[in-house]
């Protein structure tokens, strides 16, 4: 199991600087302005697990068999853990961050206030929150934000993580009373955030 999540990783950082060396690009040449980070319900390729099976001298599955769907869940298991190790070690990972958004409830949506937060991880864990039927995290190059959705019964909450400007940092750092702690909230305004870019997340 180690061989395969060790080969695994390195396919996805492959393919990482495949997606940047093209300039983010699709197949037919549009430009592709969301770069997905994180599915936790992507399909699965079927070369996936024949090169699982193979790299544990396992015997492939049938398709649709259980053993054929805990080699698949197995998968995404290691695209969560590749996805901690990125968001733990990249340029980005140390913050500070905020989180703004909005919640999908019975009664609508409504906005949450912007939340500072001193770590990138801890952040993307506060928008996972607990019992999600789904989670789907993608850098957007057009507002240079990284967007977390998760899904659960009542509809789908939607939250961007974004990074501090220069300017953003001053005014944390210079709140009338106090530096901004962890989990505060406040008035945020545009010119506080900056855009991220691929570059920020990738691992170090």
């Amino acid at each position: 199991m180690q061989k395969f999540q060790e080969t695994l990783s390195l396919q996805y950082q492959q393919l990482n600087k495949e997606i940047m060396a093209k300039n983010v690009t699709t197949p037919e040449g549009q430009k592709e302005t969301k770069i997905v980070w994180f599915d936790s319900l992507r399909d699965i390729e079927d070369i996936e697990v024949e090169e699982h099976c193979e790299a544990n001298n396992m015997e492939v599955p049938e398709k649709g068999s259980e053993g054929w769907n805990n080699i698949e869940e197995f998968i995404r298991e290691g695209d969560y853990e590749y996805f901690e190790d990125e968001m733990t070690s990249c340029e980005l990972s140390k913050g500070p961050v905020v989180i703004t958004g909005s919640l999908g409830l019975w009664y609508g949506r409504r906005e949450i206030a912007a939340c500072y937060k001193t770590n990138l991880w801890e952040a993307i864990q506060k928008c996972f929150g607990t019992d999600m039927a789904y989670y789907k995290v993608y850098l957007d190059l057009t507002d240079g934000a990284l967007h977390v959705n998760t899904s659960h019964h009542d509809g789908t909450n939607c939250f961007e993580i974004r990074a501090l400007s220069k300017k953003g940092i001053a005014h944390t750092e210079r709140t009338i009373r106090y530096p901004m702690k962890d989990e505060d909230t406040f008035d945020a305004k545009p010119y506080m955030f900056r855009k991220i870019k691929p570059s920020d997340l990738w691992m170090l």
